[in-house]
């Protein structure tokens, strides 16, 4: 595990923000090191962590993400959590959301899926949550829409419009809420980037012990996702380019290397450079 999951420490960031209480249980560091040999131990474990932690925290909302190399274990884990808590609504975000939504809401046991950036929407979902309103309407979701007891069909909302870029929108997003992840543990010992270059193939360790890296994002989206690749999904940040503030980016840099003594940042951008007078 070398890379705090960064989305889902900015819509944490949101909800937090928004006056909600965050827990976060993060099996991937939990794990500390890639894991050899069978798979059945481990996969126990996770399951009884999940488990433990449902009874222990008890939430109101369930927030599940990732992408879509992901879907097995996601959806063994959104069971889990019906098994458990089977009237705790449960939203999926991420790419794996955002690229097959209708899908996902009619494969999985989940209740609600947020599409592409998930800030503005997750707050609003959020609210009618905890207002034990319909999601109807809201942009940018995808939801199980109930008809009677025992059936419903899946409906889709829309896509919201991305956030502007700098002043107009991206510059107006808290940072991510590292805070509740293993960012000094586990994510900044184990980077990405230059530092572990020799070794990051091997057991993904650093290969500069001492020295660390921490991750974040300055633009979202693929100035060629019109033109889209083959092999990849580029529209799950939305469909248009978008820029931070140079000074806001710098900001974010500067609180990084005090707080977590960063030696390396790693940008996990698309496309950092293409407008290069930006970079400079």
């Amino acid at each position: 595990p070398n890379i705090l999951p960064i989305g889902h420490a900015y819509v944490a960031a949101v909800a937090a923000m928004d006056g909600h209480t965050v827990s976060v249980l993060d099996l991937n560091a939990e794990r500390r090191e890639p894991v050899k040999g069978p798979m059945e131990a481990f996969v126990k474990w996770a399951e009884a962590r999940v488990v433990s932690t449902l009874e222990t925290a008890r939430p109101d909302v369930i927030g599940l993400g990732g992408i879509i190399t992901q879907y097995g274990w996601i959806k063994r884990i959104a069971a889990l959590c019906k098994q458990v808590h089977p009237d705790v609504p449960i939203v999926l975000g991420g790419g794996i959301a955002s690229s097959m939504p209708e899908f996902m809401v009619g494969r999985m046991p989940i209740d609600v899926v947020v599409q592409e950036e998930g800030e503005v929407t997750f707050s609003e979902v959020l609210h009618r949550l905890e207002a034990r309103a319909s999601v109807e309407g809201v942009r940018g979701t995808a939801y199980r829409h109930v008809l009677r007891p025992g059936e419903w069909t899946v409906r889709n909302n829309g896509l919201r419009p991305s956030l502007g870029s700098r002043e107009q929108g991206l510059d107006s997003v808290p940072w991510p809420l590292r805070s509740k992840w293993a960012e000094d543990e586990i994510y900044k010992v184990n980077p990405v980037g230059h530092l572990n270059w020799k070794t990051k193939w091997l057991d993904g360790a650093s290969g500069a012990p001492g020295q660390y890296s921490v991750s974040m994002i300055a633009s979202r989206g693929c100035p060629y996702a019109s033109r889209a690749c083959d092999y990849c999904y580029a529209a799950y940040l939305g469909k248009t380019y978008r820029l931070r503030s140079p000074r806001e980016i710098v900001d974010e840099m500067e609180f990084l290397k005090r707080r977590y003594d960063a030696a390396y940042i790693h940008f996990l951008d698309d496309l950092l450079m293409t407008d290069y007078r930006w970079a400079l």
